[in-house]
Formats: C-alpha cells, structure tokens, sequence
C-alpha cells in the first residue's frame, strides 16, 4: 500500500534530508587511499546523530538475512554493487569504485541517498561507469520534472528511462534488486526497478515520496547475493555503481529531499 505524504510530513523528509546530503558529501571526501570502511562508518554514525538523527541502516534487519546489519553506512568497493559492510582492517585503495549508502530517521521520518567515489587513478571505464550511473539518475529526475503532470506516468516509467539509457552506454542494471517508497519506514511501497517491466506498477501521484537508485555494473552480466551475508555483488568481478536520491511528488512538481 502506498502512503501518500503531506506537505508538512515532506518539509520534513526535505529537513532531514538536507542534512544527510551534507553528510554524504562529508564521508565522501574521506574516499582516500589508506582510509578503512570502519573509520568512515564511525563518522557516519557520529555526524548523523550530531545532526539529531538515528543511522536507518545500524540494526536493520531484512531480506531473510540472520544477522542485523552492522553499520550505520554501506560502503561497497569494486565488485560489490550494495550492503558492503564497515570491515575495520578493510582498506580503501587507488583505483577503488566506492558506493557510500546512507540513510537516517529524523524526526520520525526517513531519507535515503547514495554516491559513488572514484578513487583516482580510474581507469577509463571505471570513470565512465560512475558517470553513467550518476548521468542516469540526474537525467531520470530531469524526465519526472517534465512529465509528472501527465497523469499517463507510472512507476515502471522510472525503469524504463534508466535501463535504456544505462544499456545504451555498454552497462547492465541490476534486476534483483530495486528503489522503494520511503517514509516512516525505511521501505515502504511501491518498489521502483531499474528495468523495464510488462507491469508498468502504480500511478505516479503527489503525496508520494521515493528512493530512486540506479545500480549498475560493467563486464559480464551476473549478480550473487553473499551466503549468509549482506554484499551483493557481480558475480564475474565488473564494478558497480550506485548512485540514489530521495524525491517527493508534490502539487508544484517534483522536489529532491536529498540535495
């Protein structure tokens, strides 16, 4: 079922929401050769709750998995597409892709956001993996904006936009996994895929709030879930990407929370 937010409800995912962008963007500029996922995951937790917040992540437990997860962020590297867990001796190293995921409760509502680092040097198809990602989202916002007023937009649009533009860049999107409502959960309805589906899914309407986030990956398509664990990864090495925002539909158009 999807919970549709009121204006004073979405002015205050926008509060919260402001403040993690500027958290992101803190933790992304600790993306260095030598620093660990650990140390970024304590400056995670430690600015989320200085901004009054609750790291969203820090216990969660979902997807049939044992175990809550660990940390307060996601930190996957290389191969590993999302869920990459805070390893204290894990090191960060030149030429590294790393996706920083994070979210936060604030004020009893959630937000979602993701960016993925490039640890210079790059190769080349590294650098334009990290572009296509963040192009995708950038350009799939863009098309919301201009068409949330046809009352034809569906969720499945979403898909749709994303995986023609990221195939036609030479990538793959995943398909098992997929963006979500957000609110006062951190998953809520509907799901929002990468992909192009037959069920385009619900109508896109003001009041909802959604985690938009393409996933994509380079080489050989294949993706495996980690036995007993959190990481998804690819299964034949490519590195991913991951990029996400939080946006609500409102009567004015379309407004990201997380930026």
């Amino acid at each position: 079922m999807v919970h549709l937010k009121t204006q004073e409800e979405i002015e205050i995912m926008a509060e919260g929401g402001r403040q993690l962008a500027e958290i992101l963007k803190s933790l992304a500029a600790l993306v260095k050769p030598g620093a660990t996922t650990a140390e970024i995951d304590a400056m995670a937790e430690k600015q989320i709750r200085a901004a009054g917040g609750e790291p969203a992540f820090k216990g969660y437990r979902a997807f049939g998995i044992p175990t809550p997860f660990p940390g307060s962020i996601c930190t996957s590297i290389n191969s590993e597409i999302v869920h990459g867990l805070p390893y204290p001796a894990r090191e960060i190293h030149e030429g590294d892709v790393v996706s920083l995921d994070i979210g936060m409760k604030y004020k009893g509502y959630f937000t979602d956001t993701a960016f993925t680092v490039g640890v210079e040097p790059l190769t080349e198809g590294r650098r334009k993996l990290i572009e296509a990602a963040q192009r995708s989202l950038d350009l799939v916002i863009d098309y919301l904006k201009e068409n949330l007023s046809k009352e034809s937009l569906y969720v499945g649009d979403i898909g749709e936009f994303i995986q023609t533009y990221i195939e036609a860049g030479g990538f793959h999107v995943v398909r098992e996994l997929v963006g979500h409502g957000i609110g006062k959960n951190l998953h809520e309805d509907p799901a929002v895929p990468n992909f192009r589906s037959r069920d385009r899914g619900e109508r896109l309407q003001p009041g909802q709030v959604l985690a938009i986030e393409p996933m994509i990956y380079q080489g050989e398509e294949g993706v495996s879930f980690e036995q007993n664990g959190w990481a998804v990864f690819t299964t034949h090495g490519g590195a991913a990407a991951h990029f996400e925002h939080t946006v609500a539909l409102t009567k004015e158009g379309l407004k990201i929370l997380t930026k």
